[in-house]
């Protein structure tokens, strides 16, 4: 593979990983009927959207003149469902907790990936190879190559800081994040306000993955099984939790 073509693909990644950050900001936004900001990284970058962009160019390269169209539709949309749990996998690994869960969709695999969801995989699969991937390949492959080099090092570079930034501020919530439920189950009487006013500066958050949300209001109402009446450091975060703060 020649520079033009590693440069091409590169910018392949990051045009789709934008693709996929517009389809979640549509589709997160919708559900939350408010403004969402998806996905690991501040910036406009859904990265598995990029990385299965790549998947699934490599399988149509190499299987497309093989297999009917229904064949090699049902192949990519289950490689992205791999990929999809070994992302929730790596993520778990790292922060010690699940960013989504199926567990109460019908049909899914250990609450990280859901048939329904494959079935969306596909849905976008086939509208993205029908509609939008011949003319993003063309619009890169004509681009100058002078050109591609400069987006590339400006990209990789604001994907880099992006990502550091991302990573530190998501390994701070998730260890205050486990820090608040280990205090509501053992002393939730006592929780500080520190913890609290942790809480609060990175409430955004629970509206960017309710799932964590769920989990905190569960241990809240285990709290409340022994305690008769919530101490007001709870009954802050319950009211955080509904969007009272």
């Amino acid at each position: 593979m020649d520079i033009n073509s590693g440069l091409t693909l590169i910018l392949y990644f990051f045009g789709l990983a934008f693709l996929g950050w517009v389809i979640e900001v549509l589709y997160r936004s919708y559900q939350a009927r408010r403004l969402v900001n998806p996905g690991f990284l501040f910036g406009p970058f859904v990265p598995i959207y990029g990385v299965a962009g790549l998947l699934i160019l490599s399988i149509s390269t190499f299987l497309g003149d093989n297999l009917p169209w229904w064949i090699l539709l049902l192949l990519m949309a289950l490689v992205v469902t791999v990929l999809e749990y070994l992302t929730s996998v790596l993520v778990e690994l790292i922060f010690r907790v699940r960013l989504w869960d199926y567990s109460d969709e019908p049909l899914n695999l250990a609450g990280r990936v859901s048939l329904k969801y494959s079935f969306y995989w596909a849905v976008l699969i086939y509208l993205y190879l029908t509609l939008l991937a011949g003319p993003l390949l063309q619009f890169l492959l004509f681009l100058p190559q002078v050109w591609k080099l400069f987006l590339v090092i400006v990209l990789s570079i604001y994907f880099a800081v992006d990502f550091v930034l991302s990573a530190r501020v998501y390994l701070y919530f998730f260890a205050l994040y486990h820090l608040v439920i280990g205090e509501v189950a053992k002393a939730p009487s006592e929780l500080s306000n520190t913890l609290l006013s942790g809480l609060r500066k990175y409430s955004y958050f629970f509206r960017h993955y309710p799932y964590l949300r769920f989990k905190l209001r569960k241990q809240l109402r285990s709290a409340r099984k022994v305690i008769w009446d919530l101490p007001d450091q709870l009954k802050k975060i319950k009211n955080l939790l509904d969007d009272k703060e």
